[in-house]
């Protein structure tokens, strides 16, 4: 069990390369106790700004597989459906990572 910790400690730190507002970004999400809006979690983590202080970075992290999608909702705002995002643990974007190397371990 130590030796899979340590293993994924060390895939942890080379993996969370993030920017400062990233990390900010990924924090906020990872204390919400359910998903969010790009507006939600700009109103409420970073009043004041644009919508473009936090949309390209929600963006890069999903592509980069640390936050997801889960499904839409109706913005107060716009009146029109919007995503809803939340953070993937490390552990969580590990599994789903190595996912296929397991399948071939399970086919030997």
């Amino acid at each position: 069990m130590a030796h899979r910790l340590n293993s994924l400690l060390a895939y942890q730190e080379s993996r969370m390369k993030f920017s400062k507002r990233e990390k900010e970004i990924y924090g906020a999400l990872v204390m919400s106790d359910k998903p969010l809006t790009d507006r939600e979690l700009r109103d409420k983590h970073f009043p004041g700004h644009e919508m473009n202080y936090v949309r390209p970075r929600i963006s890069d992290l999903i592509k980069d597989g640390w936050i997801e999608e889960m499904g839409q909702k109706t913005d107060i705002v716009t009146n029109k459906r919007v995503r809803l995002i939340c953070a993937l643990s490390p552990e969580e974007r590990y599994r789903r990572e190595c996912q296929p190397q397991q399948e071939l371990d399970l086919a030997v």
